[in-house]
């Protein structure tokens, strides 16, 4: 058998196909109170994880909100300007 008549061993579901490129959709824009802002993770035990949802809703408030007040105090004592809540 000549090379050019030897089938493809690629198994068909492997082989690329010829189909028109769809690209991604841009990206939604920031929501204005994100900007100048950067997200970041934390991780707690599950039950500190809870009480801090339990303090936002018996205080009628966010845990954003909780956080935010917690990296003040600890940038104050610290020595750092209080910026957290900008």
């Amino acid at each position: 058998m000549d090379r050019e008549e030897r089938p493809d061993p690629t198994p068909a579901a492997a082989q690329p196909k010829n189909q028109d490129v769809v690209e991604k959709p841009a990206k939604a824009p920031k929501p204005s109170y994100r900007e100048g802002k950067r997200a970041f993770t934390a991780w707690a035990p599950t039950e500190a994880y809870r009480q801090l949802k339990r303090m936002a809703a018996d205080r009628d408030t966010t845990v954003q909100a909780l956080l935010e007040e917690g990296m003040d105090l600890v940038f104050a004592k610290y020595g750092y300007d209080q910026i957290a809540r900008q």
